[in-house]
């Protein structure tokens, strides 16, 4: 990340500029790790017998996605400046916009990535149901 800043900081002091590459720079980086995640992990589930590892795939790259570009948000949000204002005594008053924003990112990736769990859920009951001979305990719907 601080790699990242230092690169940001070559825009001159435009908090905006900077975040607007900051959010360009995360949909492009979405889509590069989206499309690296899914070669490497077709890849591994070509060798397997079963499409269940390929349903995974297909739920899988979404929340990838998602997290990627939610980090690049972040990122673009600490390059405004979003500081609450002081008052004499150097108590903040008001509301810290950052932080707020980075609470509502957070939610964000943790809804994304429970809706992840709850199909990867579904997705592994179903398989199981299917397999009789070794799992009894599950029955198909």
């Amino acid at each position: 990340m601080e790699k990242l800043q230092e690169y940001l900081d070559l825009l001159g002091d435009e908090p905006w500029l900077r975040a607007g590459v900051a959010v360009v720079l995360a949909f492009v980086a979405a889509f590069l790790v989206d499309f690296v995640v899914r070669r490497v992990l077709r890849a591994l589930t070509r060798r397997t017998k079963t499409a269940a590892d390929d349903q995974l795939l297909s739920l899988f790259h979404r929340p990838v996605r998602v997290t990627v570009i939610l980090i690049g948000l972040w990122v673009a949000t600490q390059q405004l400046g979003l500081e609450p204002a002081v008052n004499e005594q150097g108590e903040a008053i008001g509301i810290d916009h950052e932080a707020w924003i980075g609470s509502l990112l957070k939610t964000l990736g943790l809804l994304v990535w429970t809706g992840f769990a709850f199909k990867f859920s579904r997705l592994l009951l179903q398989v199981l149901s299917r397999d009789t001979k070794r799992v009894q305990v599950i029955e198909p719907s």
